[in-house]
């Protein structure tokens, strides 16, 4: 929980695969401290929001990193920090997945049912698939061999980007 004085956070979001969306709502909370961040809607029992709380774990700059097709955990934590006055999100068009609640049935010769029972909507209320995140910074859309790590990667589109923004 110390970040040895940094000013800013990169977050790339590229290559996250799993996740809930509860927890994904308590990764954004982590960056701000006000307003809605987003509702869990299902069928079963409307609308459960995600309001910040007033504790904020980094105050300066982030920069979030997805994809063309991002994950619905990864769009849910863009869609969250959107139009934060230091959050810059990085991205191309984005497809949006729509962050769908499924209850899956099986069925005869391997084949499988599913139903939606719930979606995620945005902090106005409308749905996630209705809505896709729209950059604050257009990059082009690559998926590194590797992760950041101490410098950037020259080979990364975003990355280099970053450098260019940051004055590195």
């Amino acid at each position: 929980m110390n970040l040895n004085g940094r000013d800013t956070i990169i977050l790339d979001l590229r290559k996250m695969q799993s996740g809930d969306y509860a927890e994904s709502f308590k990764i954004a909370d982590l960056f701000t401290d006000s307003g809605t961040l987003g509702y869990l809607y299902t069928k079963a029992n409307g609308d459960q929001s995600f309001p910040a709380d007033a504790n904020m774990f980094h105050t300066g700059k982030v920069f979030l990193i997805i994809g063309k097709n991002p994950t619905p955990f990864a769009e849910i934590i863009a869609m969250a920090l959107k139009g934060k006055p230091n959050i810059k999100i990085l991205s191309p068009n984005t497809d949006s997945t729509g962050a769908f609640i499924a209850k899956s049935f099986p069925l005869p010769g391997g084949h499988e049912l599913r139903l939606t029972a719930g979606f995620i909507k945005n902090p106005e209320g409308k749905p996630l698939y209705e809505n896709p995140i729209v950059p604050d910074v257009m990059i082009p859309d690559s998926l590194p061999s590797k992760p950041p790590l101490d410098k950037p990667d020259p080979a990364d589109a975003a990355q280099r980007m970053l450098k260019e923004m940051l004055n590195m």
